[in-house]
């Protein structure tokens, strides 16, 4: 795990049009980094994109990295994190400052993993 988390800022609608973009900028995140995906400026996610978000914490968890995302409270995005219960899934926090504090505790052995 890096010493400092990593803070990615989204914006606008994030869909098929833009996934390259998005996995080209997840994919300069070292495996053993503690990633915070800040959503506060993201107006739509589709499917594409959370299975990245997904497949970006697996490929974390694997090289010692957490992900957690965060300020999609009171959203549409955080309803479609809800509906598709990939904040269960996840790791979410209300804020950024409450995702790096959340990132600040070494993770427990009995915490749950990124889905397989």
């Amino acid at each position: 795990m890096t010493s400092q988390p990593i803070v990615v800022d989204l914006a606008g609608e994030l869909d098929l049009a833009t996934i390259e973009r998005l996995d080209a900028r997840l994919a300069e995140v070292p495996d053993s980094a503690d990633l915070v995906i800040d959503l506060r400026l993201t107006t739509f996610l589709d499917s594409v994109t959370l299975a990245l978000l997904v497949q970006t914490s697996r490929r974390l968890s694997r090289g010692g990295g957490r992900l957690v995302l965060a300020e999609a409270r009171g959203s549409s995005v955080r309803r479609v994190l809800s509906i598709t219960q990939i904040d269960r899934a996840l790791p979410y926090a209300d804020t950024v400052a409450a995702a790096l504090a959340l990132l600040a505790d070494p993770p427990s052995s009995g915490s749950p993993s990124a889905p397989d």
